[in-house]
């Protein structure tokens, strides 16, 4: 049986309405919290004689002191907004509450907010219009009638559809207090009414959502979608130990677009989150789309920008976005060739296709250059990857390196806080290249001047090429740019959220994730507020040992404890889970994100909390944003 559906009465004064809802059950719902900006309101009294939650959430005598009202205002809607998240609540019905919603609060409350007016909207109806004053107005007009009506709140205050009215006549002789009771009898019977058949409406729109992939990146997107009220259940194929706890996890693997349509439609799923790049390069958005099945994530052809190196540069070119000079080659004495004209190094050798974030050579001289193209394109190190390649100039040292990640909409696009990536697997940036060892967000280097340039030049200008190919990128696009002496110029594109840059990123992002998937989805990211937190994170991996390279797996793990910590987020990658305990899995096993007002701050808590989890052959970089607190300390 479908869980009931939570309902928040706002009130502000003595709370018959309220009564009224709770007298009549409202089958299949559950009224779960009862807020009051004023502490005496009689309404208080009544839901906790029913058993009811409250909350009194105003604002401070300190901050009635120091804010202006706009600001104090938006510091009294965070926290209603918070309590609300907590109790998980659907629908917000507005039951004689004396406060006047901000259009940013409404907007996140799409058509999940009533309003009960004692009065035949649209007449008398807007700001002043309540209580006894909407009487006085009636009567002082001379209508012949007045009524209750039921509707939907908007940014226009009274202003939202109608879902329900009824008449009362204004008799001969009436004062405001008498048509107010008669009004108010009617109130209490179409409220209880209204609220259980729009409820109905609400269960059925319940998101049913399918995440496939099963890292820590997809972790971190499971927990945000699962923070959502409006979630029925999630789907995750195949998941991992942690995701187990938020998801039910199904042996499928990413790439098996066969079986995740099956899935999909077996399930009822009504919204994807398609993660990784493989199943996007392969096109399981369209397959999903042609089942009728919203997904967030591009199309098959938008996502060749990750899925084919040649595409991607060639895009550039011809849309003027800065990147490096190139050269394609299908053939390995041609690209031999063209080596020996190079005067300038170190090159960089790149498989054409995807070859799990490991098709990247940087040749520091001629000889080389020729292991990479043999390796490339003769020994096939990648597979099919490698039947083509790209040879471009080499832009810079990985310490300039950012990552920026985008919300996008096919027209729009909203930069996320960027990044600094740490690919290598050993102190110092040396060893093999890795799936990424550890993050750092924001990154120092992308200034405001920076990211202005990046929107100017690269963001909107990618976004808006795409839609002039004819395959408008609805997803997450990852710009990884190099920051350069001519300004910041892309290495590469990807299709989906970087891993493990997502697990740094989204802990800062303060609006809902759910509701901004699918505005991507949907093509209507201009509605929805994106908001992130004026803070950093550091992101560290803990690996298995000899990772990248021969790993063992199946090794019990010992939190200590750190899950519970405040500002501590620990995402699973390679973990599994057998009964209660969650074991090792693969190499990256772990990613460990800490939160605090500044990056130092965010550094010294990822490894506090870092080395308090024990697993057998237990592995991680120690210098996961050295470089960043360097450049700070420079330009301090």
């Amino acid at each position: 049986m479908s869980r009931p559906l939570h309902i928040a009465v706002l009130v502000s004064g003595g709370g018959s309405n309220l009564q009224a809802l709770i007298d009549a059950g409202l089958p299949g719902c559950e009224i779960a919290l009862v807020v009051s900006n004023r502490p005496d309101a009689g309404a208080l009294e009544r839901a906790r004689a029913a058993g009811i939650p409250t909350a009194v959430i105003t604002s401070t005598p300190e901050e009635r002191r120091t804010l202006e009202r706009p600001a104090r205002d938006a510091v009294v809607e965070k926290r209603l907004e918070t309590r609300l998240r907590e109790a998980r609540v659907e629908l917000i019905v507005l039951a004689g509450y004396l406060r006047i919603l901000s259009p940013r609060f409404v907007r996140r409350w799409p058509e999940r907010i009533l309003n009960i007016h004692p009065a035949l909207l649209p007449d008398f109806g807007g700001p002043g219009f309540y209580g006894r004053h909407v009487h006085e107005a009636v009567l002082a007009a001379g209508a012949r009638e007045s009524g209750a009506t039921v509707h939907l709140v908007t940014a226009e205050v009274d202003g939202g559809p109608i879902l329900a009215q009824e008449r009362v006549p204004v008799e001969p002789g009436d004062s405001p207090e008498s048509l107010a009771a008669r009004v108010l009898a009617v109130e209490h019977r179409i409220l209880p009414v209204t609220v259980a058949a729009h409820a109905v409406r609400l269960r059925k729109e319940r998101l049913r959502v399918m995440v496939v992939g099963g890292g820590g990146r997809e972790h971190a997107l499971v927990r945000g979608i699962a923070a959502d009220p409006w979630v029925d259940f999630i789907h995750a194929l195949p998941g991992n130990g942690g995701i187990a706890e938020l998801a039910t996890c199904f042996p499928i693997a990413a790439t098996d677009l066969d079986a995740i349509e099956a899935h999909a439609v077996e399930h009822g799923i009504n919204f994807a989150v398609v993660a990784p790049d493989d199943p996007l390069v392969l096109g399981l958005v369209d397959r999903l789309a042609a089942r009728g099945i919203r997904s967030f994530g591009p199309t098959k052809a938008a996502a060749r920008i990750e899925g084919s190196k040649r595409y991607a540069k060639n895009l550039m070119r011809k849309y003027g976005i800065p990147t490096a000079d190139f050269a394609e080659f299908e053939n390995v004495e041609a690209a031999r060739a063209y080596l020996h004209t190079k005067t300038v190094w170190p090159q960089v050798l790149k498989a054409d296709g995807l070859a799990l974030g490991k098709g990247v050579y940087i040749a520091p001289d001629p000889a080389a250059a020729e292991a990479a193209l043999a390796a490339l394109m003769i020994d096939r190190a990648h597979g099919d990857a490698g039947r083509s390649i790209v040879i471009e100039d080499w832009l810079g040292e990985p310490a300039r390196e950012i990552t920026v990640l985008a919300f996008c909409d096919g027209e729009r696009a909203v930069a996320m806080p960027s990044s600094m990536d740490h690919k290598r697997a050993l102190d110092g940036d040396k060893g093999p290249n890795t799936g990424g060892m550890g993050v750092i967000a924001p990154n120092p280097l992308y200034t405001p001047e920076v990211a202005a340039r990046v929107e100017r030049e690269i963001l909107q200008p990618t976004v808006a090429a795409l839609q002039a190919e004819g395959c408008p990128f609805r997803g997450c696009l990852y710009l990884g740019l190099m920051l350069t002496d001519d300004g910041p110029k892309v290495i590469e594109y990807n299709c989906r959220f970087g891993d493990p840059e997502a697990q740094a990123v989204l802990p800062l992002l303060e609006s809902g994730l759910l509701p901004l998937l699918e505005a991507c989805a949907d093509g209507c990211l201009d509605r929805v507020d994106v908001e992130f937190q004026e803070a950093a994170t550091c992101t560290v991996i803990l690996t298995s040992a000899g990772y990248p390279g021969r790993y063992q797996t199946g090794f019990p793990i010992d939190f200590g404890g750190v899950e519970e910590l405040p500002d501590i987020f620990i995402y699973h990658a390679g973990t599994k889970r057998i009964g209660k305990d969650i074991l090792t899995s693969g190499g990256r096993v772990l990613a460990v994100t800490a939160r605090a007002a500044t990056l130092p701050e965010a550094i010294d808590l990822a490894y506090e909390a870092s080395d308090r989890i024990h697993f057998e052959g237990r592995s991680c970089r120690r210098d996961i944003g050295a470089a960043a607190l360097r450049h700070l300390k420079e330009h301090s």
